[in-house]
């Protein structure tokens, strides 16, 4: 009778727990919307008006240096990532995991970043969108790049050369000159009707000579079209050779293949997007001409204006970081510094993709919204964890059953009570 007794009241106290104590309770909800496609047929020709308008201008507006410094950011955290080092990039207030993670743009306004209006300067953006609180995991179009590095072939030499005139620099005053400057023509065959050209220029001492060790020169040629007439247009090519302190770079050949992807995109506690894996990708297709354009445009402007008289930012990343996670000797590891400039590279071209889909998502870009003929849909799911009784089948209920019938005979007992009271 004792152990009747005590297993009955386990069974009570297990079934006021159940009760009086839920527990955490998960549950799913899909999602779905739609997301600037940067590769619709509709949109690629808004950008070719647009770049048609703008491309003969030599002032530019507020874009350029955000351009300058964000695409930096984000190539360098994506060069740093293969050592090891943290990748988060903050660009408008929005966290990302890795470079822009893939050219992506929040779809979830809690994890969009910054909602003031654009100031004076331009710099800021406002997003439009629903609110919420929750973790998701929303599929969505990105862009990233295959880039493919390594030192010149016979066949891929496209003719690039680094001629010099040098500058003796004499202060008023004086009959002797003070330091030495070095004008560089940078010239490559980006294919067989056309030369580019790219002017540099570096300082040296009195003497013309530069300080082997504490002065760099990567000079740098993007073709941005055709290397072979033949080839079908999706990809373009970035000629670069590393002089005095970055020699450790030999003239080097980077293909650049933009590719259009369906990421997986975590939105998770802690406000980081996670662009967590990449499902499918694919190359650009002949629509896609102008956006190509554009990418290797942005990384023409970049990699000239990462030269100055005394050190390059390109170089300079490349040395650090493998200097900071490597002990071997960088120029005996040319394999690894590859494997550096094709990820930093790829982390300028995402965020330059980001850069582009901001623009034309902020708040007014368009009169009434994104056009439909330029979006991409967004399916997804929404996780939200509350506290509830789960469903855990109809075996379940015993745990609460026999405190729902102590509960009954309770409520009858009270009620018999009251009304044998009422009689007296």
């Amino acid at each position: 009778m004792t152990w009747v007794v005590y297993g009955l009241l386990k069974i009570l106290v297990t079934g006021r727990t159940t009760l009086l104590a839920p527990s955490l309770v998960s549950c799913y909800y899909d999602v779905g919307g739609v997301e600037l496609s940067i590769t619709s047929p509709a949109f690629s020709q808004l950008l070719a008006v647009e770049l048609s308008v703008y491309a003969p201008k030599i002032v530019h507006d507020d874009s350029f240096p955000i351009i300058d410094v964000g695409g930096s950011v984000s190539g360098i955290a994506a060069a740093g990532i293969s050592f090891g080092i943290p990748g988060i990039v903050n660009f408008n207030e929005a966290k990302y995991n890795l470079s822009t993670g893939s050219g992506l743009l929040p779809v979830i306004q809690s994890f969009a970043g910054s909602t003031a209006r654009p100031g004076t300067n331009g710099t800021r953006l406002q997003f439009s969108g629903g609110a919420t609180l929750r973790n998701f995991t929303v599929y969505q179009q990105g862009i990233t790049a295959d880039v493919n590095c390594q030192a010149a072939t016979s066949s891929q030499l496209l003719n690039f050369t680094n001629s010099n005139t040098t500058l003796g620099v004499t202060p008023s005053g004086s009959t002797s000159p003070a330091y030495t400057l070095i004008a560089w023509n940078t010239t490559a065959d980006c294919n067989s009707s056309s030369t580019t050209t790219q002017q540099y220029v570096t300082w040296a001492n009195a003497s013309g000579q530069p300080d082997v060790s504490g002065t760099g020169f990567l000079p740098t040629i993007v073709c941005p079209g055709h290397v072979d007439a033949s080839d079908v247009y999706s990809r373009f090519v970035i000629a670069t050779q590393g002089f005095y302190k970055y020699d450790f770079l030999p003239l080097t050949i980077c293909e650049v293949t933009p590719l259009v992807t369906i990421t997986r995109v975590d939105y998770t506690a802690g406000g980081i997007i996670n662009a967590s894996q990449i499902i499918s990708n694919q190359t650009f297709s002949p629509d896609d001409t102008y956006l190509l354009f554009y990418l290797a445009g942005v990384v023409n402007y970049h990699a000239r204006n990462s030269q100055g008289l005394m050190n390059n930012m390109i170089g300079d990343t490349l040395y650090s970081v493998y200097s900071g996670e490597d002990n071997d000797p960088i120029a005996d590891n040319t394999a690894e510094v590859f494997r550096e400039l094709e990820d930093y590279w790829r982390g300028v071209i995402e965020f330059t993709a980001t850069f582009l889909r901001a623009g034309y998502s902020a708040e007014g870009a368009f009169q009434d919204g994104i056009p439909s003929n330029m979006t991409s849909p967004l399916n997804g799911t929404m996780l939200m964890v509350t506290i509830g009784w789960a469903n855990r089948g109809p075996i379940y209920i015993f745990s609460i059953l026999p405190l729902g019938i102590v509960t009954l005979l309770t409520t009858i007992a009270a009620i018999y009570s009251l009304v044998e009271s009422w009689k007296e």
